[in-house]
């Protein structure tokens, strides 16, 4: 009998560690998937930017490029657009709609807009706000800058300076071929 109990118990260790790997597997699976689908709205986003680029002079044009795609992707609540220069358009969805921060450190130092929105088209309110705040002193800038263009940069989990909710930044970064400035476009991935 207690050959039959040892046999027993190594075959419940045996599916144990089935099921165990099994399950491993499927969230590995889970994860890659998600990274593919962050990395894919982010080149499809950058595509759609550099069209573009002078949509960050223009919030509502931003947002009718992005909000669309930031619709389709639910574990991203924010992209962003900056250049080497400190200037920055955030687009992040909020429980009533949309809202912009705008930043341009060299001409306007740390006063930012704030605008938001109740769709693409629809502003709802705007106002002025002293903030100290420089893109490119964030980390997902400085992993953007660090690492070769065209290629994606995984921030390590840090709190969003904008929301304080904690979570990663993937960014990109290319060179425009008619000013030679760097930009460098960031979505916002929370840790659920």
């Amino acid at each position: 009998q207690c050959r039959d109990f040892v046999f027993v118990a190594d075959v419940a260790r045996a599916n144990l560690l089935a099921h165990e790997q099994e399950a491993a597997n499927s969230v590995k699976a889970r994860f890659e998937n998600q990274v593919a689908e962050v990395e894919r709205a982010l080149f499809i986003s950058r595509a759609s930017v550099r069209q573009g680029l002078d949509a960050l002079g223009d919030p509502g044009a931003f947002n009718r490029l992005l909000i669309p795609i930031l619709q389709q992707h639910d574990i991203i609540n924010a992209m962003r657009l900056a250049n080497e220069s400190g200037r920055e358009i955030l687009l992040s969805k909020t429980p009533t709609g949309w809202q912009n921060r705008i930043v341009d450190v060299a001409r306007r130092g740390f006063q930012q807009r704030r605008l938001e929105w109740r769709d693409a088209n629809t502003l709802v309110g705007e106002q002025s706000v002293v903030e100290t705040y420089d893109p490119r002193q964030q980390p997902w800038f400085l992993g953007a800058m660090a690492t070769p263009e065209n290629l994606v940069h995984w921030t390590d989990p840090y709190a969003f300076q904008f929301s304080g909710e904690p979570g990663f930044a993937v960014s990109t970064r290319w060179t425009d071929a008619l000013s030679g400035e760097q930009w460098i476009l960031s979505c916002s991935v929370p840790l659920l």
